[in-house]
């Protein structure tokens, strides 16, 4: 009966440390998930967010999010919401072959301003690349553009172009002065092939009869392979 009591002691003392080993392991656990620039998401544009564990956790992160898509760089993570609401972000980390959460934030998720002030135009600029306003286009249609179309009563200013391919994102832009493109561009342009992710942000544009500066919202083209 002795012997019985100290094996069910050192059962439960065995089990106790394996709690308390694993609760501290996740007690010195530490995550950050920010956004790189404000506090809320923005509908159909690239939002760059950071993950960062103290410490240091080894080997990929695995990242969920309750609505929207994801694509990764080395060191960012690109959300793209589909709808305004909420997104919910949970990290999880592989461990002895399981995989375990250990992280979730909420994000509050709107149009932008630029997309607030778009809507209000009753005649739109209606920027376009042969002819595509927005999303996919196919890689023969796309690679003939050398000048963007824009509807007459609006004059072009200047945006910012990211390039990326289907599995990165170039966070360099191009900076694009004028509606026709110049031969370091053209050079550029010519790289694209199909999976290609291409923006036009920060667009800056003239109302030709007010003389007003309107600013864009983000325009967003997937490259896709020929119909």
């Amino acid at each position: 009966m002795l012997r019985f009591y100290y094996l069910l002691s050192f059962t439960l003392l065995t089990l106790q440390l394996k709690s308390q080993n694993l609760s501290s392991d996740k007690a010195k656990l530490s995550v950050v998930i920010s956004l790189l620039y404000g506090e809320v998401l923005i509908v159909d544009r690239f939002n760059m967010a950071s993950i960062k564990t103290i410490p240091k956790i080894e080997g990929k992160l695995i990242v969920k999010l309750s609505q929207g898509n994801l694509t990764t760089t080395d060191s960012l993570y690109i959300i793209q919401p589909t709808k305004i609401g909420k997104l919910t972000v949970n990290v999880f980390r592989k461990k002895k072959n399981k995989t375990e959460f250990i992280a979730t934030k909420t994000f509050k998720v709107d149009i932008s301003d630029e997309q607030k002030d778009f809507n209000k135009l009753s005649v739109k600029p209606d920027i376009s690349l042969n002819g595509y306003l927005n999303g996919k286009i196919p890689i023969n249609r796309i690679k003939q553009v050398r000048c963007l179309t824009i509807n007459p009563k609006y004059r072009f200013l200047s945006a910012e172009v990211y390039i990326s391919g289907c599995t990165a994102f170039s966070t360099n832009p191009y900076k694009l002065n004028s509606i026709c493109y110049d031969n370091d561009f053209i050079e550029r342009w010519s790289r694209i092939s199909s999976g290609t992710t291409i923006v036009f942000d920060n667009i800056k544009v003239i109302e030709v009869k007010s003389e007003r500066l309107i600013l864009l919202p983000t325009i967003n083209f997937s490259v896709v392979a020929n119909n």
